[in-house]
């Protein structure tokens, strides 16, 4: 019997439910979606309406959209907007008609932000018809004569609804559930807020996230992060604005003053990359109160070592002119053609990480995988004490961080609070101090035009780039040359305006001159040996005084009783004098000793570094156990008991390991009393794999191992853990990376010589990050998912209890390094 037949593949109808909730992160990025709509259809106004108190019968809550845009005809509403996935916008209007802005999204994905928000959509819709020219009507807009297309849309609104629930239905597939179009005579006051005749406007109605959007966080995310969506430093004549209403309060976009943020920051950076010449293009300039600044700064420093200003007025005007002569701006360009060029313009700059290919004609080169055009600013800012005013600082709180745009939406979560891509905090910790600070800098960095779009994607639920050749190397750009550029021409600047060995100036001698920046210094006179050199110089002639009137018969007694009493006084004088001298000198040593006590206390200090860190990891963390709860009240209205509990053993799995990180913050204290102990590491080892969530990464499972014969070892408990715990984090991540086959996390113990090997089965460790891999902020995943800590972290608690830690040189079947190697102490 012949059962062949031709099948074809359908697609379920809650299909639309499971995209919205995995391509959709949370109810903000949706939002953020539908203004990216509003912005490709030309619109110059998009106003937003939340009300968390309206009731209907598909729920609580509303969302009203309304924007001024191009609007759509039926042939538009079928074929681009009703059609998931659908490449009508990449193919039909890549460039807006009549801003000719460049379409944001180009996957067709961003109309299940509306599933991801609501219950219910009504949409109504009113084509522009001064936008209609005559090539390729056809295409765009379903019908080839024009006049049919003005005649039919002349004065119609057409308007549609879906009820998502429906789509929730089983065994419905998606092409059989239909959508009613409808259209009704346009009258301007009943469909749009605006007064213009064409645009649309959106209204969902029972939201599913009703008690996210009454938080008091969200209205401040709203004010902050929504309306810095849109780049604040466009053009005036770009003018898109967006208002949102959330349940009475009202937050309007609004473009930064350029000039203003140009007058007042001290340093700013511009750059640009042309990919034609493949040349990067970084020029830094400084404003005249930068200078002021740092002369104002070396003023009070040295008078704190008891240094007057001697310079005249006509000396510091010209070292004023000297030092920004030399510094007022800098400029670099860098050949980014490939690796050797990069090397050949400036040794220092980082170029191991970047993806590269070779070309057939040249094949000795490694080129790079360029992004195509990009360019931006960025702005720096002193906050020290005297140099902005409170007006100036609020401003720049309220804009601060380093954002990229894409034609003018802002990427997330790049320039996000908290979100340091550039690392400028790592550079200020671990290389120098410069003005270029996360908490002192704003900017923005762009990359329009086609090439880019193509090139550089956002991944799908629109919370980054993708990591592909051309994503990574871009990030890379813009950390490892961009600001690595301008932070060497900061750190240079910097150094000209350096008081050189600051301590030994307390013992410069009275009127020793000092020059730092061609500013002169000259070392006041010090009081006690000022009254000294006095008394030194009194001591004969009181002496002759007083044996003059000794030995003279016809002094008065009274002028002979007061002498001596100068005399017994000039004496106490004398003796007081030394005796303050002394103190003085004690005195010296003890800020001496102070100053050598501060150095012992750096440990503390660089112990802040692991602290942020830390955060770093707990505010992930939060954000992680945030998403689950969300999840378990999508999927309780469905009643999903399966996705229920696998968010809930993640919640539990989370908040076991904000515990874990909360005891290292507790651990790195230096205050607190260290607790040691002799373990059988064995027996310790075992209970903390057996109860540890962290084999446990998304949807991997890792097993466990533990070979060889137990021993003991004095370690401090609580940082055994933790060390154990960062090497399982490590290892089960890379695993479920790779999709390794039967993963598994093995300790090997070596009693004879107190050692812990510790592997898995995975690819092992990359050979980039090879000699660096106990360093701090060594890492190779994303700048989202770690700051290459762990084993920094690890190392140092080791430390802490004699033990250390090394990379064997044993390889895998990957030809890798791959086993690390701790041991203990003999004691």
């Amino acid at each position: 019997m012949n059962t062949d037949k031709s099948l074809n593949l359908t697609i379920d109808s809650r299909i639309i439910s499971h995209l919205g909730e995995a391509l959709i992160d949370n109810e903000k990025v949706a939002l953020l979606e539908l203004i990216k709509n509003a912005s490709d259809a030309d619109a110059l106004n998009c106003s937003i309406l939340i009300d968390t108190g309206f009731e209907s019968e598909y729920g609580r809550g509303r969302i009203v959209i309304d924007d001024d845009g191009n609007g759509m005809n039926p042939y538009i509403i079928e074929n681009a907007f009703l059609k998931i996935a659908t490449s009508f916008k990449k193919n039909n209007q890549k460039i807006s008609p009549k801003f000719h802005r460049i379409a944001q999204g180009n996957k067709g994905i961003g109309r299940l932000a509306l599933n991801q928000l609501g219950n219910y959509l009504r949409l109504w819709t009113k084509l522009d018809l001064e936008i209609i020219e005559k090539e390729n009507i056809a295409k765009r807009y379903g019908e080839g004569d024009l006049d049919k297309i003005i005649s039919d849309n002349q004065n119609m609104v057409y308007s549609f609804s879906i009820n998502w629930k429906d789509y929730e239905k089983d065994d419905t597939k998606i092409e059989d559930i239909k959508v009613e179009l409808n259209n009704s005579e346009f009258v301007t006051q009943k469909f749009f807020s605006h007064r213009k005749s064409h645009g649309t406007r959106i209204e969902i109605l029972g939201l599913k996230g009703v008690e996210f959007w009454k938080k008091e966080s969200v209205a401040k995310e709203l004010e902050s992060e929504v309306l810095a969506f849109i780049n604040p430093y466009l053009d005036e004549k770009y003018n898109f604005k967006v208002k949102v209403n959330l349940d009475g309060n009202e937050f309007n976009s609004e473009l930064n003053d350029k000039d203003f943020v140009k007058q007042t920051s001290f340093s700013r950076t511009k750059f640009s990359f042309n990919d034609e010449n493949k040349q990067l293009l970084i020029q830094v300039q400084r404003n005249r109160k930068y200078f002021e600044s740092k002369v104002l700064a070396i003023k009070k420093k040295m008078d704190k070592f008891d240094f007057e200003f001697v310079s005249t007025e006509s000396e510091e005007n010209e070292a004023f002119a000297r030092f920004m002569g030399k510094f007022s701006k800098d400029e670099k360009i860098i050949d980014l053609t490939s690796v050797q060029d990069i090397i050949d313009t400036d040794p220092s700059l980082k170029t191991k990480n970047f993806l590269t290919y070779r070309n057939e004609k040249h094949e000795e080169k490694d080129y790079l995988y360029l992004p195509g055009n990009f360019d931006g600013e960025i702005y720096a800012y002193s906050f020290a004490q005297g140099d902005i005013t409170e007006e100036t600082k609020n401003k720049v709180n309220a804009i601060v961080g380093i954002k990229l745009y894409r034609n003018n939406f802002m990427i997330y979560p790049y320039g996000s609070p908290n979100n340091d891509w550039l690392e400028l905090g790592k550079y200020n910790q671990t290389q120098n101090s410069i003005i270029y600070k996360p908490h002192t800098t704003t900017g923005v960095v762009r990359i329009d035009g086609e090439k880019n779009l193509d090139l550089l994607k956002e991944l799908t639920n629109r919370q980054g780039l993708v990591q592909d050749n051309y994503g990574t190397n871009f990030l890379l750009l813009m950390k490892e040359v961009v600001f690595k550029v301008l932070a060497k021409a900061e750190a240079n600047f910097d150094k000209y305006f350096e008081i050189k060995d600051g301590r030994k100036l307390y013992d410069y001698n009275s009127g020793t001159e000092y020059e730092v920046a061609g500013l002169r210094f000259i070392r006041r006179s010090k009081p006690a040996e000022e009254a000294k050199n006095d008394l030194e110089n009194l001591r004969p002639d009181l002496e002759m005084l007083a044996k003059a009137a000794s030995n003279n018969l016809f002094v008065e007694p009274e002028l002979a009783t007061g002498i001596q009493k100068v005399s017994d006084a000039f004496n106490r004088f004398e003796s007081n004098t030394s005796r303050f001298e002394k103190q003085l000198e004690s005195k010296n040593e003890q800020i001496k000793q102070q100053n050598d006590y501060f150095e012992e206390l750096m440990p503390i200090i660089g112990s802040s570094i692991v602290s942020e860190t830390l955060a770093h990891e707990i505010l992930r963390l939060s954000g992680n156990i945030q998403s689950y709860c969300m999840n378990i009240r999508r999927q309780l209205e469905k009643r999903k008991d399966d996705i229920i509990k696998r968010n809930v053993m993640s919640i539990e799995s989370d908040i076991k390991f904000l515990s874990r990180y909360t005891s290292v913050l507790d651990i790195n204290s230096y205050s607190r009393r260290r607790r040691y102990e002799v373990v059988s590491i064995k027996e310790v080892t075992r209970g903390l794999l057996e109860d540890t969530p962290l084999f446990i990464y998304k949807n991997t499972d890792v097993d466990f191992r533990i070979l060889g014969e137990d021993f003991g070892a004095k370690v401090i408990i609580d940082s055994y853990k933790v060390i154990l715990e960062n090497m399982i984090i490590n290892s089960t991540y890379w695993l479920a990376k790779f999709n390794i086959k039967n993963p598994t996390f093995t300790i090997n113990l070596i009693p004879s010589d107190k050692i812990l090997e510790i592997y898995d089965n995975g690819v092992g460790i990359d050979e980039r990050v090879r000699q660096t891999l106990f360093e701090p902020f060594v890492t190779n995943k994303p700048l989202e998912e770690g700051r290459g800590m762990g084993l920094y972290i690890v190392k140092s608690l080791l430390e802490e209890f004699g033990a250390t830690i090394s990379l064997s040189s044993d390889l895998n079947s990957y030809n890798n390094f791959y086993k690390f190697v701790v041991k203990f102490s003999g004691e």
